[in-house]
């Protein structure tokens, strides 16, 4: 009796949700070697790429869960300008998932329309990076 009982306490303490607690999101996030940077305020998260920029227009909270969904719009960007060059066909509409643990955070960013994988992203919280644009 007393094994099954522990059994029980066991399987329902590994039901549990994952929560994490809540960290503040607003602020700079960054990535050196990935030359990428994030900003988060109250209205809206503006992503820098090399060559690309995302924003979300609405504010980021984890919720208090590890991974939250948003959407936004990325848009594509070249050094060179290409001659076909319509800003139209180079602005997505994206999924952004957010994996959070506490000063790290893990965005994985796809088109909405056909889920083509644009990248993930690691930043880490108050890291400034001058993000270099395409060549």
């Amino acid at each position: 009796m007393k094994y099954f009982i522990l059994l029980v306490f066991l399987s329902l303490g590994s039901c549990s949700q994952n929560t994490i607690s809540a960290v503040k999101l607003s602020g700079i996030w960054g990535n050196e070697n990935e030359n990428t940077d994030l900003m988060i305020n109250t209205e809206k998260a503006i992503f820098n790429f090399t060559c690309g920029i995302a924003e979300i227009n609405q504010d980021i909270s984890n919720e208090n869960t590890a991974v939250f969904l948003r959407e936004g719009t990325y848009i594509q960007q070249f050094g060179n300008i290409p001659e076909d060059y319509d800003p139209a066909k180079y602005t997505y509409t994206a999924n952004f998932r957010f994996t959070q643990n506490q000063d790290l955070l893990i965005v994985e960013i796809t088109k909405k329309t056909d889920g083509t994988h644009l990248g993930i992203y690691n930043y880490r919280k108050d890291e400034k990076v001058l993000v270099k644009k395409c060549p």
